[in-house]
């Protein structure tokens, strides 16, 4: 089983639809992000479209909560 964790720089070229980012993620069978990285991208949402869009495309990944 493959899997990898990612940063905010990654989500962000997957949610461009960058080809090249998307066709690596897609060989790992599990993907991975943190609570902070989804923060992160939401924040720099301009309008509420892009929040729905980001909202909608952010659930090909797995969230790992950091410990508080």
């Amino acid at each position: 089983m493959a899997i990898v964790f990612i940063d905010t720089n990654i989500v962000i070229e997957y949610l461009k639809g960058n080809d090249k980012i998307i066709k690596v993620l897609d060989k790992f069978d599990t993907v991975y992000i943190n609570d902070v990285v989804i923060m992160e991208i939401f924040q720099g949402a301009r309008d509420k479209r892009e929040l729905n869009y980001i909202k909608k495309n952010i659930l090909k990944f797995e969230v790992l909560k950091m410990n508080h």
